[in-house]
């Protein structure tokens, strides 16, 4: 009798070379959103295009007012960059699916982080793929011991992405420009807690 297969543990791939800096996972690459990437991005999706390599669609994000606000963080200091956007890349398609990132360096051994995926995209696992990337990357710094996310205050897509990466609800908090918000944290394994 033939044995099932066995699943293929997925082990993702940084590059911290600061001027490539990239996450590889299994169908994505998630690279960094760097302010030479954003100049083009800011002169038109040809520009982009070309200066990415890959197929940019219309309309690839709701989150350019985000990508402006990190472009003009890194401006005033590119040596944090990676802390900033990434730009999710699907290996095969070799197209822009999306972007994701955090939400500024660690604090208190904090990293908070976002994502989104394309429409025509979406319900393929790649948000939870890019999650995930975004979660083992942080890991490998050591001053980070806890990654945040927030949702709307409603059971969402969303929030299913962050369950399947292990996330935790926490509580219900109203954000001045979002309102009710639901915060969701992730531990670094192995980090024991006081008692």
């Amino acid at each position: 009798m033939q044995q099932p297969l066995k699943k293929k543990k997925f082990y993702p791939v940084f590059d911290h070379s600061f001027a490539g800096m990239m996450i590889k996972t299994q169908h994505l690459r998630l690279k960094l959103f760097s302010i030479s990437y954003a100049d083009e991005m800011f002169k038109g999706r040809e520009y982009f295009e070309k200066a990415l390599g890959v197929t940019v669609p219309e309309n690839w994000t709701n989150e350019k007012d985000a990508l402006e606000i990190f472009y003009n963080e890194m401006k005033k200091d590119s040596s944090n960059a990676h802390w900033w956007a990434y730009l999710i890349i699907h290996t095969k398609d070799n197209k822009l699916i999306g972007c994701c990132g955090y939400k500024g360096q660690p604090k208190d051994g904090t990293v908070e982080i976002g994502y989104e995926i394309h429409p025509e995209y979406r319900s393929r696992g790649y948000a939870v793929e890019a999650a995930k990337g975004l979660i083992e990357n942080a890991f490998t710094f050591p001053e980070v011991s806890k990654v945040l996310a927030h949702t709307l205050a409603e059971k969402n897509a969303s929030g299913s992405v962050l369950k399947k990466n292990g996330f935790t609800y926490v509580k219900q908090l109203t954000d001045p420009e979002d309102g009710e918000l639901w915060q969701w944290e992730f531990e670094r394994p192995g980090i024991k807690k006081p008692c």
